[in-house]
């Protein structure tokens, strides 16, 4: 047996031992949980005036390589899109990604998801690849890459 580094050929296995919880909430609820404390400053939820939470956006910076970040989920809820949420969600991510020294930042989208196309268009993003089974079978996702530009750096 050998313990190493993750690999990106190690995801479908890693996917299959997980499903092997039997209970589905178990991984969201560890991920959003864990995402608090690692990403804690990048990690930006929108909340109504009484609290109740109407999206989330996490952001993450690379430990090797602090220029570069990533925008690792975002989410309005699904009563909620079309109003803005999504849209100042990732503008104040990016924000403090860059105020953080971030000059470029990734995402992935589903290449049939138009509006986050759109959306991650307006703000700089541009599709660097589509990768085929990014999340598993027949779940490719595009690449998109956000670069600040030289005036803003």
């Amino acid at each position: 047996m050998e313990i190493g580094i993750y690999r990106d050929s190690d995801f479908s296995g890693i996917i299959n031992l997980d499903s092997q919880t039997n209970d589905e909430k178990y991984t969201p609820q560890v991920y959003f949980r864990h995402a608090a404390s690692i990403h804690a400053d990048t990690y930006l939820v929108a909340r109504d005036k009484d609290g109740t939470v109407a999206g989330y956006c996490i952001g993450g910076i690379i430990p090797k390589k602090p220029d570069e970040g990533w925008i690792l989920r975002i989410y309005v809820d699904c009563q909620r899109r079309h109003g803005g949420i999504g849209r100042k969600l990732l503008e104040e991510t990016i924000g403090v990604l860059e105020k953080s020294g971030v000059n470029k930042i990734y995402l992935t989208v589903s290449p049939v998801n138009g509006p986050a196309l759109s959306l991650y268009r307006k703000y700089g993003f541009s599709p660097e690849e589509r990768i085929k089974d990014y999340f598993g079978e027949g779940e490719d996702r595009f690449l998109m890459v956000r670069n600040k530009s030289p005036a803003e750096v």
